[in-house]
């Protein structure tokens, strides 16, 4: 699943700048990028918006399809809820990632996993009080969680609680002190003087 994701991943990070993908930005009128043609005398140059771009990679295309063909004949298919909230939280389309996660946790609330990155969307969409309840319902069940504790410890920062965000670092630091965001840490350790 992790190998998965990681291509999906991949594959989202090269799709995301194609306007008008399921995945991609979304298209504004007055983008540049899509702007016809000024009228008859224009010389013209530039390269034009390509029809084909409308679509995120085909890997990545096959993948969405299958997954919500999954949800659609099986709504209650926890494994395709949650790939389909993380392949849109990777895209940046985070609103768009929440129903897909609440899905998924009422199907099991106690998933770690999902549940942090539930979280993390609610951070990434400015809503950090929410994020944080959801990671305090994670560490109430699993405090040596690395990945709670380390977002415990950014959006506790965010929201300016600093005694939480240098208790959770820490936590972080004990229980994954070769995790590779341990240097993160640290450092927002030292900015919150400790």
């Amino acid at each position: 699943m992790i190998a998965v994701l990681g291509v999906i991943g991949y594959f989202l990070k090269i799709g995301l700048g194609v306007t008008g993908a399921a995945l991609g930005p979304s298209v504004t009128q007055g983008d540049a990028n899509l702007a016809a043609p000024g009228g008859p005398n224009d010389v013209g140059g530039g390269t034009p918006a390509q029809a084909s771009a409308a679509a995120p990679p085909p890997p990545v295309e096959r993948l969405l399809v299958e997954l919500r063909d999954r949800v659609q004949r099986n709504p209650r298919d926890f494994s395709a809820l949650a790939s389909l909230g993380s392949m849109y939280f990777e895209a940046g389309k985070f609103a768009q990632a929440l129903p897909y996660y609440e899905r998924a946790l009422a199907l099991d609330p106690n998933d770690a996993a999902v549940r942090t990155d539930y979280a993390a969307a609610f951070h990434a969409l400015g809503r950090d009080r929410d994020a944080l309840a959801q990671l305090q319902t994670v560490l109430a069940k699993r405090p040596g969680y690395g990945d709670a504790l380390f977002d415990e410890g950014v959006v506790a920062h965010a929201v300016g609680q600093n005694v939480l965000a240098v208790t959770a670092f820490k936590q972080f630091l004990h229980v994954a002190p070769g995790d590779e965001r341990a240097g993160d840490a640290r450092a927002a350790l030292r900015d919150l003087g400790s």
